[in-house]
């Protein structure tokens, strides 16, 4: 008798789904968040907001880029996990370049943030 059931707690627990289910959504939701964030400081840029709230939005924008990218790294190290754990291989790999495509957009917005707050604030 041979035993091909793979039993593992990685593959066959249903709390490490969820944080898996639940790291996919809270990218998407930063992400989404972040491109609001920016997106207001650019009409508040040209409608001429006042400095200090610009100076919070990009403070704002600055942190959830941060965490966006934190869990989008996580969110690709799951993906890779899963890729070598399950047989859904074009599954992983689009939702790893998608991690990665998150990655970059909060890359841009973090150093976006710091220089113009830089710049604002003065050296």
């Amino acid at each position: 008798m041979e035993n091909t059931k793979k039993n593992t707690f990685f593959t066959e627990s249903k709390s490490f789904l969820i944080l898996y289910k639940l790291t996919k959504s809270l990218v998407a939701i930063l992400m989404l968040f972040c491109i609001l964030l920016f997106s207001l400081y650019l009409i508040g840029n040209f409608q001429n907001f006042l400095d200090k709230s610009l100076l919070l939005i990009l403070n704002t924008l600055s942190v959830s880029s941060i965490i966006c990218c934190f869990l989008a790294f996580s969110g690709f190290l799951e993906n890779l996990f899963f890729m070598f754990t399950h047989e859904s291989k074009k599954h992983c790999i689009g939702a790893m370049i998608v991690m990665l495509f998150c990655m970059g957009f909060n890359v841009f917005f973090i150093i976006y943030s710091t220089v113009i707050r830089e710049l604002s604030v003065g050296f």
